[in-house]
């Protein structure tokens, strides 16, 4: 059975897609402790991080500095605070969050605040060709 963000993906079910190079794809959490927090997600349904080949580990992680990248330009932060927890959801994913200061990821914002379509949107416009 395909995990929520595989149903993100191939769009049976709504979700906020970034990007997608055909091996990787972001995505916006809908429950972000920062405006444009992001989680970065292997095609592959695997559910722990050091269970990835080592080529499909190291596509991961430049796909991960190409959106980080990306995020520290349009939101401005000083910083994209990274990490991995994979609990929740079975199948690997990383967190990037925008950050200023230490503990900006630590708590939730208000995301009846956020237009996610227009983040999506905006990101698109800027990056994605």
């Amino acid at each position: 059975m395909s995990s929520i963000f595989t149903k993100i993906r191939k769009k049976e079910v709504g979700g906020y897609l970034l990007d997608d190079n055909g091996r990787e794809f972001a995505i916006l959490d809908i429950n972000p402790s920062q405006i444009w927090h992001t989680l970065v997600i292997p095609y592959i349904e695997t559910d722990y991080i050091f269970d990835l080949s080592e080529i499909e580990y190291l596509s991961l992680w430049q796909y991960v500095k190409k959106i980080s990248d990306n995020l520290k330009i349009i939101s401005g932060a000083k910083r994209i605070a990274v990490f991995v927890e994979g609990i929740q959801v079975p199948h690997v994913h990383i967190h990037l969050v925008p950050i200023n200061k230490e503990f900006d990821f630590t708590h939730r914002i208000d995301k009846s605040t956020l237009n996610f379509d227009e983040l999506v949107s905006q990101y698109k416009s800027k990056f994605v060709k």
